[in-house]
């Protein structure tokens, strides 16, 4: 194929949006391997095997190419590759029957992103008005990652964080939010969350769920972001978002598909890519992606007190995973988990909002591979893939046989002082050199990534430990508790009375 046998469609937003409202259609199959080998980070390479795209674009292309006949057998179009998370990507490409294609820029992403729900709204027989489609972009172009160093290490319902996170954001100083103006705000926040609780899981980093996220980019974007203003954007989004779920609950689809993506938006993003695909012939997009883990560091919060005990005992961390699981005719997810300090515990079945459902899967289960498949129209929307992430045995049975090592040490002095008058440097330096040169190897040694990241609290509670047993040592010394000679050593038996 040649230039001149292409379609120019780059600039038309429209095909855009029919592809993702048709993707069902023309996405036959999709393979999804799943690599858990690298510990700390994930490999996902996802292949969909894609329809001739003509039938599903026929009423918008043009007209000589909606019968085929004389017309261009390829498109230069902005394809619609995936959803993905709004977590850090490490690496992503893509290829579209067989050639390398280019994602677009961030900001025509964030256009399209909010001309979509333009779109979508429409659909549905609504008009967004400009402060609406102002939010819609903004929404859309939230990323998490500044708003994770304000919740770290924060409680779920403490709103100081969020409080800090819209002084520096909108006003560069902390103290300028009055405190009736931010209950308004918390009060709108909340009104938010309750709102699309039936359309996507809580998630503390949606923008959707919390409009107030995506504010300091409304500001970037030179827009009113003064408290009047603020107030007036979010009450025109929520009237929106209400005429738009009295039309859902009249069974309108539109509408329905509306308030879904206005939810999926706000925690997920659609990659894009400008390429050049076929028209009357089926090809496959490949794409491969490398995140670096994120841990679910609030999961040991909703375990059982048990749960969490074994989880600290054995220095082992949870690590959860979602995969979209029906976004075609067939999806097929094949896991892969060859490294030891690696355990699948289980994949559980997702509805839209992250429940757990209960329906059978077609699994083929070994020690390293988990395979996945299902065309069936009624399937969960996602997977849960749950792994078990801790250090081999004999780096766990050191750690801890260090740390009783480091607690039996002053027993053994405590001991030696019941059966003389005083204790010797002798018997200091054999009780103390080897848990000191068995800890400074275990602390200073080579650690991989992971044996760092899981061993952390033990290796700072030993340190501590050594450091405490060694200031111990010196105070008794300095008290001349702690003897040079070993002809002073007077047993205590001698003294009783025969």
């Amino acid at each position: 194929m040649n230039d001149l046998s292409s379609y120019e469609l780059r600039e038309a937003d429209s095909i855009v949006f029919r592809l993702w409202d048709t993707r069902m259609s023309w996405c036959i199959r999709v393979f999804e391997e799943v690599d858990l080998s690298g510990v700390l980070v994930v490999k996902r390479i996802r292949t969909v095997d894609a329809a001739p795209l003509r039938l599903a674009l026929r009423d918008i292309l043009p007209v000589s190419a909606q019968n085929g006949w004389g017309a261009a057998n390829s498109a230069r179009l902005k394809l619609p590759v995936a959803i993905l998370p709004k977590d850090p990507l490490l690496t992503f490409d893509v290829q579209v029957a067989g050639q390398a294609a280019h994602r677009i820029s961030k900001s025509e992403t964030v256009r399209l992103h909010a001309g979509y729900l333009v779109h979508a709204a429409r659909q549905a027989g609504l008009t967004a008005p400009l402060p609406v489609a102002n939010f819609f972009s903004a929404i859309s172009n939230f990323q998490p990652g500044v708003w994770r160093i304000y919740l770290r290490g924060a409680a779920s319902a403490d709103s100081q964080p969020l409080r800090a996170y819209l002084d520096d954001g909108l006003f560069g100083t902390e103290g300028v939010l009055d405190d009736a103006t931010f209950d308004v705000f918390l009060e709108m926040r909340d009104w938010f969350r309750e709102f699309i609780s039936p359309y996507a899981p809580y998630d503390h980093y949606s923008s959707a769920q919390n409009p107030l996220l995506a504010l300091p980019d409304m500001k970037a974007a030179g827009l009113d972001v003064s408290p009047q203003g603020i107030e007036a954007s979010l009450t025109a989004l929520a009237y929106f978002l209400l005429e738009a779920k009295e039309l859902a609950a009249e069974g309108e689809p539109s509408a329905q598909n509306f308030l879904r993506s206005y939810a999926d938006f706000g925690r997920r993003w659609v990659a894009l890519s400008e390429c050049k695909v076929p028209l009357d012939e089926p090809f496959s997009i490949v794409m491969s992606e490398k995140r670096g883990i994120l841990f679910e560091e609030n999961l040991h919060k909703l375990k059982p007190s048990g749960d969490r005990f074994n989880d600290f005992f054995w220095m082992r961390k949870t690590l959860v995973r979602r995969t979209a699981f029906r976004d075609a005719e067939t999806n097929q997810v094949n896991i892969v988990v060859t490294d030891p300090n690696v355990e699948l515990v289980g994949v559980e079945p997702l509805t839209e909002k992250n429940d757990g459902i209960d329906v059978p899967l077609q699994l083929y289960k070994t020690p390293e591979v988990f395979y996945i498949s299902s065309s069936s129209p009624s399937r969960s929307h996602r997977l849960k893939l749950v792994c078990r992430v801790q250090p081999s045995m004999t780096v766990r049975w050191l750690h801890w046989l260090i740390l009783l090592a480091m607690v039996a040490t002053p027993v053994g002095i405590g001991l030696a002082w019941e059966m003389f008058t005083w204790v010797t440097t002798g018997h200091l330096a054999l009780m103390l050199t080897p848990i000191t040169f068995a800890a400074s190897l275990l602390l200073v040694r080579e650690a991989s990534p992971l044996s760092s990241e899981l061993t952390s609290t033990f290796r700072r509670i030993i340190t501590v430990g050594i450091g405490l047993l060694w200031v111990s040592v010196i105070a008794l010394y300095l008290g001349q508790v702690v003897h040079t000679s070993e002809h002073s050593l007077q047993p205590k038996l001698s003294n009783q009375p025969k």
